[in-house]
């Protein structure tokens, strides 16, 4: 019954955690879309910047096309010109 117990004080614990870094996920999401908002980019820059953001830089031109349902030939051309504005380094 104790082994019980605490496991299920652990799993509360580990719950709790789990929500607490989803929280902070959130929070640091919203602060990067405000600072992404806030450049002076049109919004397909913003959106294809807020995704290499998000994934760390540790995503592909056709993973990003496909979430910004644009073609991978236009989000390199788009972060080129990032590249170019100074936003981005490539």
């Amino acid at each position: 019954r104790k082994v019980y117990r605490d496991l299920r004080e652990e799993l509360s614990r580990l719950r709790q955690a789990k929500m607490y870094v989803e929280s902070l996920m959130a929070r640091v999401r919203q602060q990067c879309i405000k600072l992404i908002d806030g450049l002076d980019l049109d919004p397909v820059e913003k959106r294809v910047l807020f995704e290499v953001v998000i994934a760390g830089g540790e995503i592909t031109t056709e993973e990003v096309a496909e979430k910004c349902k644009i073609s991978e030939e236009d989000i390199i051309q788009t972060l080129r010109t990032l590249e170019k504005k100074g936003v981005v380094r490539l």
